[in-house]
């Protein structure tokens, strides 16, 4: 009940006359009223003539087709200072929506409420549905398509983005905004989500949504300053099929990247088969988070990420700048590159107080020789700290079940109570730290059609003599014994949050 209550009740509240109705049909004519059903427009450039107000709703017909060249963009713009282009500092040009509300939304979405998605197909290199300095959006039950991959767009599916030309004071936060039963495809990023200027942006639910079959991205956040986009909410998504550019010199081919931001949930998502055109030394990630605070990843699945170049492609990754940032309860299989990856790249702020548990690996790496649990520092701002790794299975037939890429850069990492399976003849663990690097202890190891191999030693006990590990003071922990697991190596992908 819960998942279907909030977007009956808006599309309620936009039939039910709590503002302004505008009606859009692939059958309407722009010669109409667009006030009513039976009165509809066609085009979407009859919105550049109104003036939307709280409560408004900009309704399409439930099941139409609409091929356009225009789009839907809601916006408010002061210019100010070095933004003066038309007149003196003290002139307002405003967009469409000069007052939004955070408490009365605008809504974009089909009518009658309970029809069928309405899809738009964008003949030409141009924004979806792009809001800029406005609050209080909710959008919809919408298909939308673009030019394509293989056209290379430039634009976004969806875009939101805020900055600090909006002319309120840089206190106002702006909040509330709604995306649901969206399904986005052929554009630069599916959806595109950020703040700039020092403008916070705050209140951003994602529910059932769909980035499929764009070209840098499937589904974005970013900002300025690191938690400036903030309270965020991804549940029940699907990234797929992002290919990446391969011209690109940074990375892109991902499904879900939050960037810059505090406070995020991202729960039962899945991204599979992104990354494939990527070419970058960099590479893409199924599902990771960079430069934020706070984000949690649980109950999500990621596979079958791929790369064209020689790094990542993986499932999961907390990567630069990552601080109090969980990822548990995960699925990661088949991926080119980690199936966990921990990660803190050149000039990023410190990292630290991060989690990965209860989670499961199989078969990660398979190109470019990463490990299911992977650690690469730089050492910036004091490199990889205080990260805890527990309660995890990671099982490998096809790489190294743990890599450290590097070891230096890296300390107070505790790696506790997790299950490591090598098959294959593949190696349990490749590098050797210290225990002030990463402190192994309690941990179930296993090997099968191939000798033991941690770091060059033969035997757990060998490994316990000559590093420290898996000693608890003077007492030996861990052990080696087979931990029994049904069917190793042949999970299926589920695709089904």
């Amino acid at each position: 009940m819960k998942k279907i209550f909030l977007p009956l009740v808006l599309c309620l509240i936009a039939l039910k006359g709590y503002g302004t109705n505008y009606y859009f049909s692939s059958s309407g004519n722009d010669a109409n009223s667009g006030l009513s059903s039976a009165q509809p427009w066609l085009s979407f450039s009859k919105l550049q003539g109104v003036v939307l107000q709280p409560g408004d709703s900009i309704l399409l017909k439930a099941g139409d087709v609409f091929v356009t060249t225009g789009n839907i963009k809601l916006y408010k713009w002061v210019y100010k200072g070095s933004d003066n282009i038309y007149g003196t500092a003290d002139d307002v040009v405003y967009g469409n929506v000069p007052n939004s509300s955070a408490s009365i939304p605008i809504v974009i979405t089909t009518y009658p409420a309970a029809g069928s998605a309405a899809t738009i197909r964008f003949l030409t290199d141009t924004t979806g549905i792009e809001l800029y300095n406005v609050q209080g959006i909710h959008v919809m039950n919408l298909t939308m398509t673009g030019t394509g991959i293989g056209s290379k767009p430039s634009k976004n599916g969806i875009s939101l983005f805020n900055d600090d030309a909006w002319g309120a004071p840089l206190t106002d936060t702006l909040k509330n905004y709604y995306f649901s039963k969206l399904n986005v495809g052929g554009f630069k990023n599916g959806f595109s989500l950020g703040s700039w200027g020092g403008r916070v942006t705050s209140g951003i639910t994602l529910l059932e949504c769909t980035a499929r079959d764009n070209f840098i991205n499937g589904m974005i956040t970013f900002a300025q300053n690191s938690g400036d986009i903030r309270d965020l909410l991804f549940r029940y998504c699907y990234a797929y099929g992002n290919s990446g550019d391969q011209n690109a010199l940074i990375n892109t081919g991902s499904g879900i990247v939050i960037g810059d931001a505090s406070q995020v949930l991202v729960e039962k998502c899945i991204a599979y088969n992104n990354g494939f055109y990527c070419n970058a030394s960099e590479g893409p990630v199924g599902i990771w988070a960079y430069n934020s605070t706070g984000v949690v990843i649980q109950f999500c699945e990621s596979h079958h990420n791929k790369t064209a170049g020689p790094a990542d492609g993986g499932g999961f990754d907390l990567d630069g700048g990552c601080q109090q940032c969980i990822i548990q309860y995960c699925y990661s299989h088949d991926n080119d590159g980690a199936g966990f990856l921990v990660c803190q790249y050149a000039g990023a702020r410190a990292f630290n107080n991060n989690v990965i548990r209860y989670n499961i690996s199989q078969n990660d790496g398979g190109k470019n020789g990463y490990g299911s649990l992977h650690f690469y520092s730089s050492g910036s701002n004091g490199g990889i700290t205080s990260t805890e790794i527990y309660h995890n299975t990671f099982y490998n037939s096809v790489a190294p079940v743990v890599k450290f890429q590097v070891t230096s850069g890296i300390s107070g990492v505790r790696i506790r109570n997790n299950i490591f399976v090598a098959a294959g003849g593949k190696a349990l663990i490749v590098g050797n730290p210290s225990t002030g690097t990463a402190k192994f202890e309690n941990n179930l190891y296993w090997t099968s059609g191939g000798p033991f191999d941690i770091a060059g030693y033969t035997s757990l006990t060998n490994w316990r003599i000559g590093s420290g590990q898996e000693m608890k003071g003077t007492t030996p922990v861990g052990m080696y014994e087979d931990p029994k697991l049904t069917a190793p190596g042949m999970g299926t992908s589920i695709n089904n949050p």
